[in-house]
């Protein structure tokens, strides 16, 4: 039985927020149970050139969603959902979310992701990545 939504201190930054939002979205939608050694990569992107978010999104798909070490993928735009305390202030968010350590590990590695890094890091603006767990804080 799922209980009635947590608050979240408003404190807590808005791309960290996006990213739970997401991957919580996404366990709900699968029958696979993630474990506390799942690491979820969250990524946000801002490019140079804003109207290149469809290339960046469509290489996304292409080179990382059919990666076996890949788990749960997700890549799209900032939603509006009209709330001040959430940061859009980037072009694309990515989540890929690996079972253990060792399959993020040979995710850096395989060549489909280091050619997409290859090619677009001379294009953003910024770029902000997080990498977050699934363990208890003790």
């Amino acid at each position: 039985m799922i209980g009635p939504p947590r608050r979240l201190p408003e404190a807590l930054p808005a791309g960290l927020l996006l990213a739970l939002a997401l991957s919580t979205a996404g366990c709900a939608s699968h029958d696979k149970q993630h474990g506390p050694d799942q690491i979820n990569h969250v990524v946000l992107f801002v490019l140079d050139r804003p109207e290149d978010a469809a290339e960046l999104q469509d290489d996304c798909e292409r080179l990382l969603k059919p990666m076996p070490e890949v788990s749960y993928y997700a890549c799209g735009p900032h939603v509006d959902v009209g709330r001040s305390t959430v940061d859009g202030d980037y072009t694309l968010g990515l989540i890929v979310s690996f079972d253990e350590r060792g399959d993020y590990e040979a995710y850096l590695v395989d060549p489909a992701h280091v050619s997409l890094v290859e090619k677009w890091k001379p294009r953003f603006t910024k770029l902000t990545i997080h990498d977050i767990g699934n363990s208890r804080v003790d």
